[in-house]
Parts: C-alpha cells; structure tokens; sequence
C-alpha cells in the first residue's frame, strides 16, 4: 500500500485540474459511422434511433446500409489505415 504524501497530493491535483484542458476523441469532425443492413432495418434507424442517439450523445451518425461480407472486405481492405 503506497502513502499519500504531499508530492502526490499536489500531483493528483494537478492532473485533476489539467484534464478539462486535454482535447477529446470523441469530439471528432467526422460523424461516427452506423453499418447495418439495407431495407426496413436502415429505415427504423434512420427514423427512430439515429435522432434518439444525436439528441443523447450530441454526437452525429451517418449510415453506410450493405451487407456483412462488403463492410468486412472494406474493413480488410482498409489495413489499418482509414477504414470507410
């Protein structure tokens, strides 16, 4: 068990204190992006939970509808780059 002295007081503090000014991830310019399946499915959530979540979050989403063997060759594609 460590001790909490004064220098890791005023350590602890600091970080406290500095960690608002840190840029965050999640505020990103680029909206998160949904992959789902095309049809009915896109459509509920392009009308019911894509609003739902922007109003929650305050994050926008952006919809890319096609089936799992096109998103996954993408993905593969990508290589760890800028996946689509």
């Amino acid at each position: 068990m460590t001790t909490l002295n004064r220098r890791r007081l005023l350590a602890a503090g600091a970080a406290l204190a500095g960690a608002p000014l840190l840029p965050r991830a999640a505020q990103a310019a680029e909206p998160l992006i949904a992959a789902m399946f095309g049809g009915t499915w896109s459509e509920v959530h392009r009308t019911i939970l894509k609003p739902c979540f922007e109003q929650d979050s305050g994050e926008r989403v952006s919809q890319s509808a096609m089936l799992a063997t096109e998103q996954i060759s993408k993905l593969t594609a990508a290589a760890g780059g800028r996946p689509p």
